[in-house]
């Protein structure tokens, strides 16, 4: 909740204006005086319903879509209005340790929860899209009947619809994933290598995007944002920018080069089917996709150029991209120092 809906508002328009970004999903988190799983009411410190009406009605005078967060699954110990009385128990009544404290909520209470307030948020607001956080289910199948129920109430709204935590059965009640219920800390993530699996099988049913809390500006064990931008490129995917209102000064020249670079890659495989994906070096760096469009994306995610078929040099952190019309484009990331 560090930011105003005026802050809001502007960063929309400098968005728009001086990035001269054409398609964009706004997401906010925190725009709420409760705490999930309480979605309401919009807050007044942060510039009341109005100006958040306001900051709406902008993004889509763009053409973008708007969706604040939402989710019905989590209790946290720091709302003031923390409670027990929705959480899971067994059958002595005990409660049951969900794995997460964004998982507490019993999912047969979910759907009840949202029914409390998204309908007049959606009317009010003239919303177009909707982001909910469907689950954080370490086992889908526990509590899987009311997490459904829940899903299938918020597609009966006919909108844009995202959730974060991206599983198979989501597919028919959803239309864009920010990133896959994944579990990073496992050895098989430590000793493999990412590949876009779930791609391969779902291209063309779901739309995926990056997960918030990986953003392309931090170095994380998915890499920096050089390596995220390549790897949105191979996997189909957009590019996901996650910032606070007070980082967006430094998160320009983030959205200009994923302006530049990933978005005319992604407009051409959105709909595309992901047909293959290769790794071409020993060391799994170099890799090539090919999309049912006819775009086809090699990248290089190391530091060290290497040479593919045809004696083509890949630069470290470089890419070659042959677009559906045959043209090519090269290029490659580097750091630079500025010293006073």
């Amino acid at each position: 909740m560090a930011f105003t809906f005026d802050e809001l508002k502007n960063t929309i328009q400098t968005i728009h204006d001086e990035l001269k970004v054409d398609k964009a999903f706004v997401h906010a988190w925190g725009t709420f005086s409760n705490f999930v799983p309480h979605n309401s009411p919009i807050s007044e410190a942060l510039g009341g319903p109005k100006k958040l009406k306001a900051a709406v009605d902008l993004a889509k005078s763009y053409g973008y879509l708007y969706s604040s967060y939402h989710a019905y699954s989590p209790m946290l110990e720091n709302d003031p209005n923390f409670t027990t009385d929705l959480m899971q128990r067994d059958a002595e009544g005990k409660l049951m340790n969900a794995g997460s404290r964004w998982a507490r909520v019993d999912p047969k209470f979910q759907k009840a929860l949202a029914q409390e307030n998204i309908e007049n948020e959606i009317s009010y607001l003239g919303l177009e899209a909707d982001i909910t956080d469907i689950t954080f289910a370490a086992y889908r199948e526990n509590g899987k009947e009311g997490r459904i129920e829940l899903a299938k109430y918020i597609d009966s709204f006919n909108l844009v619809n995202g959730t974060e935590h991206g599983q198979e059965q989501w597919i028919p009640y959803f239309d864009m994933f920010e990133g896959m219920t994944y579990l990073e800390d496992r050895p098989l993530s430590v000793i493999s290598h990412p590949a876009p699996l779930f791609n391969l099988v779902y291209h063309e049913a779901i739309a995926n995007f990056g997960k918030i809390q990986d953003p392309d500006n931090e170095v994380t064990a998915n890499g920096d944002f050089r390596i995220k931008a390549l790897r949105s490129m191979l996997f189909g995917r957009g590019t996901t920018i996650f910032f606070a209102p007070y980082e967006f000064e430094g998160m320009r020249p983030m959205i200009e080069m994923a302006r530049d670079l990933v978005s005319p890659v992604h407009k051409e495989t959105f709909y595309s089917e992901l047909k293959s994906h290769e790794y071409l070096s020993a060391d799994y760096k170099v890799q090539r996709s090919q999309f049912s469009s006819g775009t086809e994306v090699i990248a290089n995610l190391g530091p060290v150029a290497q040479k593919v078929e045809g004696g083509v040099s890949i630069p470290g952190y470089g890419y070659r991209i042959k677009m559906k019309d045959g043209s090519v484009k090269t290029g490659h990331f580097q750091v630079s120092l500025h010293m006073d």
